[in-house]
């Protein structure tokens, strides 16, 4: 599942990175109308764009090669939710109360972003080019280019994928116990078979 998101991922960020450029070239070929900042800002053309937009492509796959394909979630030995996400933030199932304290581990918040990173950046892309197409085709409402509404719809999809990910991990974890204990397998606190 993991590596079949990857590559859906990866290659549809892809495809949309290409059609951002392409209908940003028909829809202003000298990029009057481009607001990335390093048109707008910095006063750049289509080269310093195109570079950008590899070096961030090869930035997204590193990101999302490691919470989506290299990172692997501990098996923990936990009833409920609360025990799993503290055990696996925190080390500790009675740790849920210490929310406001920074997690023991960090690998599995960089996962959770990387997860939420594989989601919201397409469809960041998915907003720009159709933004554009909608343009091109003369619907020229007056929501086009605004900030706000995009980020309502990136800050939600972020809030969805983070709350998401650890219960699927959670859910994940239940399988794989109840398939550890029809072998005969009994796991430590920690989730290691002992």
């Amino acid at each position: 599942m993991n590596k079949k998101l990857f590559w859906m991922s990866a290659i549809s960020y892809f495809i949309l990175m290409v059609a951002d450029e392409i209908v940003t070239f028909i829809g202003t070929p000298d990029l009057m109308l481009e607001s990335n900042p390093l048109i707008t800002q910095l006063g750049l053309g289509w080269e310093a764009m195109l570079i950008a937009n590899i070096i961030c492509y090869l930035l997204f796959i590193f990101v999302i090669n490691y919470g989506l394909v290299r990172y692997k979630s501990p098996v923990l030995n936990v009833e409920d939710y609360g025990q799993y996400y503290s055990m696996l933030y925190f080390n500790n199932a009675t740790s849920i109360n210490k929310f406001f304290r920074l997690p023991k581990n960090w690998k599995p918040i960089f996962a959770c972003v990387s997860f939420t990173i594989a989601i919201t950046l397409p469809l960041g892309r998915i907003i720009v080019v159709l933004e554009w197409l909608l343009y091109l085709l003369n619907f020229n409402f007056e929501f086009i280019g605004e900030f706000g509404y995009k980020a309502v719809i990136l800050l939600l999809s972020t809030l969805i994928c983070i709350s998401y990910w650890p219960r699927k991990q959670f859910k994940d974890n239940l399988i794989y116990k109840s398939s550890a204990s029809c072998v005969g397998t009994s796991l430590s606190p920690s989730g290691l078979p002992v």
